[in-house]
């Protein structure tokens, strides 16, 4: 088939150049009938001259204001029996939680947030307002989804030119956007669109720039690909980040990824992080082999450029900035790697204090929590020999703080470590303890039941316990922080129970913004006593690597923030993107250094930004409020999602109040939320500490009177749970406003 030449700023010149190209190939009048058809109705014909004004205008979105949610109801009290009726029924007239895709370990760095589609017709049995453009009284799902977002404004181009850019561009950026694609497949597309853009590449190799001749370096059972960390950096726009930090300062992480199921074939990355943005974490170097590497071929070359960077300095627009590396993320194989030390079931693993371990009933166990801390002055001494293996790393060339910048990761420490082994302990472990099979489906039961409460803050919405091996890391701390509180309380032995209100409470403590310097010395006490009664409830056995390991992590909070700051989330959610980014198993690493190069330019997202900024992209219409204004049903400000249905429409006051919010009206540039605070409190739990002094209550008694409240107000978002006839209300700690 002929190349077609570019056709004319013209409507109809456009038409017939799709005319003579269907002609020329019989074949293709089939596909490019639904293309022609589509022009027709976009380019009616017309007796306008060749040069007449051609601007291409996307329809105009449908505009939706209905009367929603919460603020439906005539009377508060009717209202909220409404409300409780409908969670207690199950799924009648709840919002259904999305199923939004996350890595196996999506987390609350940033990361625990996608936002559920609001219902798509009035769930308190409210009418709905007609809608202000005379259409459908009830907006859909994806509706209201678009809105959250910030609706797009319809494009408007002067020519076909600007549409060809356009096409690229788009078509560049969504094939750079992670997920499984097929190459064959976009090259299709590409030939496809240069049928009528006739610029557009032909090759997904000339679209995405991808580079040619990368260096791998070839090791006689493996291959490595150093990309670097000053790489890295020249790529960044770093004007912003360094006048608020006026120094380049990451934190590096290291673990390795299995890529299929059928091969010991796994990647080891290196990935960095600079210290206050949101952005992904870089890569570094990869790793590639069937096994994993040693301390030497993986650190070496990152160990000088670090050396190098620490004495020199980064240049930046003639300007030398201080780098430093902060906080070294890894899970325990890999700190012990990265150390090379001992791994975690040695009789001296742990690297914080000096413990040696004891093997009990064929595991090593750590029952003393008293013993001389580790610093960073003794590690390099070697005061303790049987801690270390017979090398030093290649990182002990640069500034590393062998103990100080290591971090005890949360994720794996935790949530995948001591709370899963707790569940499988009530599991598989023969004891009083053991949950029988009604009982796991009485748990299993209550927590699919909350699914239908779950706020829009998390990916994935409770389910049955049955299915807690296939957990991701995000479920496990959802359900320790939260769910877990509520649902095995009357199902669990009470000392069991107890037993796990001591980590719950302590691990509230230093997850949240608001307490982990306040209350550390009270998470402390509680961890430590976790340990100490878990040896007398489960035996020294349960006493392993992680469990031993939570007796430091309240100093690890109290040093370096709360303990979501310094967790493997971010890194692990890269590490699936990477694995994702892989099309075949033919040379996996090339491919995912292509893929890594294809993405030229980063912006550097400080978390700063936006803190301030108030999204309000949901308008409705309700009559007679409080205050005058322009009225919405859902608000997005700092870390909170407030919206006016059952889900996400609680919240609580810097003074303790709860409300639920039925109406969102801003008034200038104020903002006022309009709702029902409830009238009565009471603990959860009475121990280990009441559970109000952590923001968790039992509350009831929705008051009959609308009360006005700013954004000033608000302290936290909450995750109200039915419980009986009452709610039981958990601060949601990743949205906490300090007052």
């Amino acid at each position: 088939m002929e190349p077609i030449k570019p056709v004319d700023i013209n409507e109809n010149a456009f038409k017939r150049a799709f005319t003579r190209a269907a002609n020329r190939n019989v074949t293709k009048r089939a596909r490019l009938a639904n293309l022609r058809r589509d022009l027709d109705r976009r380019y009616p014909e017309s007796d306008e001259s060749d040069g007449a004004q051609s601007s291409s205008h996307l329809s105009d979105a449908s505009q939706f204001s209905s009367e929603e949610g919460l603020a439906g109801a005539n009377n508060a009290n009717d209202l909220f029996e409404q409300g409780a009726n409908g969670i207690n029924d199950g799924n009648q007239g709840m919002d259904s939680p999305s199923s939004a895709s996350s890595s196996s370990a999506g987390g609350p760095s940033g990361g625990d947030s996608d936002p559920d589609s609001d219902p798509s017709s009035d769930s308190d049995g409210g009418s709905s307002a007609p809608s202000s453009r005379g259409g459908s009284d009830d907006s859909s799902d994806n509706e209201d989804d678009q809105a959250a977002e910030g609706q797009l404004e319809p494009a408007q181009f002067a020519n076909l030119g600007e549409v060809a850019a356009y096409v690229e561009f788009a078509v560049r950026e969504w094939a750079k956007e992670g997920g499984v694609m097929s190459m064959s497949k976009l090259d299709s597309l590409l030939r496809k669109l240069h049928v009528v853009f006739p610029n557009i590449p032909l090759s997904y190799k000339t679209l995405l720039q991808t580079p040619i001749g990368i260096e791998i370096e070839r090791l006689v059972d493996a291959e490595f690909w150093y990309k670097g960390i000053r790489t890295n950096l020249n790529a960044m726009s770093l004007n912003e980040y360094l006048q608020v930090h006026q120094a380049i300062v990451i934190d590096i992480n290291a673990d390795g990824i299995p890529l299929f199921k059928r091969s010991k074939k796994k990647f080891f990355p290196i990935l960095g992080r600079l210290k206050g943005t949101k952005n992904q974490p870089f890569i570094i170097a990869i790793f590639f082999g069937k096994r994993d590497p040693n301390c030497e071929e993986l650190l070496s070359q990152m160990s000088q450029e670090i050396s190098d960077l620490e004495e020199n300095g980064y240049s930046f627009n003639n300007r030398v900035y201080e780098f430093k590396t902060r906080h070294f993320i890894c899970d325990a194989p890999a700190r012990a790697l990265l150390k090379c030390i001992i791994e975690h079931g040695g009789r001296s693993a742990c690297e914080k204090c000096t413990v040696i371990g004891e093997w009990v009933e064929n595991r090593m166990t750590y029952l003393d929590v008293d013993q001389p801390l580790r610093t960073d002055e003794s590690f390099t001494n070697r005061d303790d020999p049987e801690h270390h293996n017979v090398n030093d790393s290649p990182l002990a060339a640069t500034n590393w703080g062998p103990v100080s910048k290591f971090r005890l990761d949360v994720l794996h420490l935790v949530h995948i470590g001591v709370y899963k082994r707790l569940l499988k302990t009530w599991r598989a472990w023969n004891g009083p303890w053991k949950l029988s099979l009604m009982e796991v489906e009485s748990i299993s039961q209550k927590m699919v039941y909350l699914s239908n409460s779950c706020p829009c803050d998390f990916n994935r919405p409770p389910r049955s316990l049955s299915e807690f091996p296939h957990f991701a890391a995000t479920e496990f701390r959802r359900s320790m922080l939260y769910e877990g509180a509520l649902v095995f309380r009357d199902t669990l032995h009470e000392n069991v129970y107890k037993h796990f209100l001591l980590l719950h409470a302590g691990m509230y403590i230093l997850s949240s913004p608001q307490f982990y310097q306040t209350k550390n010395h009270v998470a402390d006490q509680l961890l430590r006593l976790f340990i100490s009664h878990s040896a007398n409830i489960y035996g020294v056995k349960f006493i392993v690597y992680n469990v031993h390991s939570l007796c430091h992590l309240a100093a690890e909070c109290l040093d370096h923030g709360p303990a979501d700051s310094f967790s493997a989330y971010p890194y692990e959610n890269r590490l699936g993107m990477i694995k994702h980014s892989l099309k075949s198993g033919y040379k996996p690493l090339v491919q995912a250094a292509n893929r890594d190069l294809e993405k030229k330019d980063s912006v550097i997202i400080l978390d700063i930004e936006n803190n301030d900024v108030v999204t309000v992209p949901r308008k409705h219409h309700v009559l007679d409020e409080l205050i005058d204004g322009r009225q919405f049903k859902y608000l997005k400000w700092k870390n909170i999602e407030l919206k006016c249905n059952r889900k996400d429409s609680c919240f609580i006051t810097h003074g303790g109040t709860v409300v639920m919010v039925t109406n969102i009206v801003k008034r200038g540039e104020e903002i006022f939320l309009i709702g029902y605070p409830f009238e009565h409190y009471e603990n959860l739990y009475e121990y280990p500490i009441p559970s109000s002094d952590l923001g968790i209550m039992t509350i009831s008694g929705l008051s009959d009177v609308k009360h006005s409240y700013s954004l000033a107000d608000v302290m936290f978002k909450c995750w109200l749970m039915p419980d009986k006839e009452k709610f039981a209300c958990f601060p949601l700690t990743h949205t906490y406003v300090q007052l």
